[in-house]
């Protein structure tokens, strides 16, 4: 589990580079990172895991815009602190020592390939 916590920091590390990012360029205003929807949620023993939608909003010459992602969130002690996992094709992996097949097919289902 120490890649889910490695990919913790690059996921909100990006992010935050997006949300950075946006705020410099010109006729953007109101840059935020909202969760848009829940998923997925599954507790197998101590560990949970959610599969959420989350979206980087912001005004653009008075039009919200918004580019929303899959991303999950992954507590390995019944919630106390959680680490959060981009989905990608080395998921099934990272995810395979603490969650069965078909959690992990679950999740996997709402990857999406750009």
């Amino acid at each position: 589990m120490a890649e889910i916590k490695s990919m913790s920091g690059d996921v909100l590390f990006e992010m935050y580079q997006t949300t950075r990012y946006l705020k410099t360029m010109k006729g953007i205003s109101n840059v935020a990172v909202k969760m848009t929807d829940m998923k997925y949620k599954q507790k197998v023993g101590n560990n949970l895991i959610y599969a959420f939608e989350y979206a980087i909003q912001f005004k653009y010459e008075g039009q919200l815009l918004y580019s929303p992602d899959i991303s999950l969130a992954i507590s390995l002690d019944n919630g106390k602190s959680f680490y959060f996992l981009a989905l990608s094709p080395d998921s099934p992996e990272i995810l395979k020592p603490r969650f069965s097949q078909s959690v992990i097919d679950k999740v996997m289902s709402y990857y999406i390939l750009y």
